[in-house]
C-alpha cells in the first residue's frame, strides 16, 4: 500500500525496532526479505534500538528526525472482534497510540484485514480509490493527497457525513459550498471527483461506504 503513494523521487524507509544494540543482526534480518519486494524507489532499511526509552517515542521521535512525510504502520487490533473478555480489542491498539504521538507527519494505517481492491490485486499499475472525509479543513489534506496521487488512473471520492439540515431535509448550503471548493482545488489538478453525501454520522456512513464504493484508502 505505501508504494501506491510513492512518486518516482521518494525515498521508502523500512523501520524495525529492537530491545538493544545485541539485535540489531535480528532487526537486520527481519527487514531483510522486505528488501526483496519489487519497487523502483530507493529503498532504506533502518533499525532503532528501544533502549530505556518507549518503543512509541523511539518511533515518534526518529519521524520527526527524519523528517518523514508519512508514516505507515500495520495494525491487527483495529480489525479485531471484540469478546467478553476484551470488548473493545480497537483501544489497545499500538497504532493508535502511535497515531497520537506524531505530530508533524501524514500517518497511514493498514488494518490487517484491508481489502480494496489494489491491495487484492497483483496488478501494480491498477490506481487507488481514495475517500476524503470532508470537513471544513480538510483543504490542506485533500492537498497533500492530491501531490501523491496520479490524475490519469486513481479515483477521488469527496464525502460528507451528517450533511442534511434537520429541518428542511436539504442538503446544508455549508456542506454544498464546501464540496464545490474542495472539488474546485481537486480540478485544477486534473482530479474528477464523485460526490458521497449521507444523512447518518461518519462513524455509520463511512463504513457502508467504503465498502459500497471499494475504497481502498479512506482519509480522515
Amino acid at each position: 500500500m505505501a508504494k501506491a503513494l510513492l512518486r518516482p523521487r521518494d525515498e521508502l524507509q523500512l523501520v524495525t525496532v529492537v530491545m538493544s544494540e545485541d539485535s540489531i543482526s535480528y532487526g537486520n534480518d527481519l527487514l531483510a526479505p522486505y528488501l526483496q519486494e519489487k519497487c523502483s524507489n530507493n529503498v532504506t532499511p533502518v533499525v532503532l534500538v528501544k533502549s530505556d526509552e518507549g518503543m512509541i517515542e523511539v518511533i515518534s521521535e526518529y519521524v520527526a528526525a527524519s523528517g518523514a512525510d508519512l508514516l505507515v504502520l500495520g495494525s491487527h487490533n483495529l480489525c479485531a472482534a471484540g469478546t467478553r473478555d476484551n470488548p473493545m480489542p480497537a483501544s489497545g491498539s499500538f497504532a493508535l497510540r502511535v497515531l497520537k504521538h506524531v505530530k508533524h507527519s501524514s500517518v497511514l494505517l493498514v488494518k490487517a484485514n484491508s481489502k480494496g481492491p489494489y491491495i487484492r490485486s497483483d496488478n501494480e499499475g491498477m490506481g487507488l480509490k481514495v475517500m476524503v472525509d470532508c470537513q471544513a479543513n480538510s483543504r490542506h489534506m485533500l492537498g497533500w493527497l492530491i501531490e501523491q496521487m496520479d490524475a490519469e488512473k486513481d479515483a477521488l471520492f469527496l464525502a460528507a457525513a451528517k450533511a442534511h439540515d434537520p429541518g428542511t431535509g436539504a442538503v446544508k448550503e455549508a456542506t454544498n459550498r464546501m464540496l464545490t471548493n474542495f472539488s474546485v482545488q481537486a480540478s485544477v489538478n486534473d482530479f474528477f471527483t464523485a460526490q458521497r453525501i449521507f444523512r447518518d454520522p461518519a462513524t455509520k456512513a463511512l463504513p457502508q461506504a467504503v465498502e459500497a464504493d471499494a475504497i481502498d484508502i479512506l482519509a480522515v
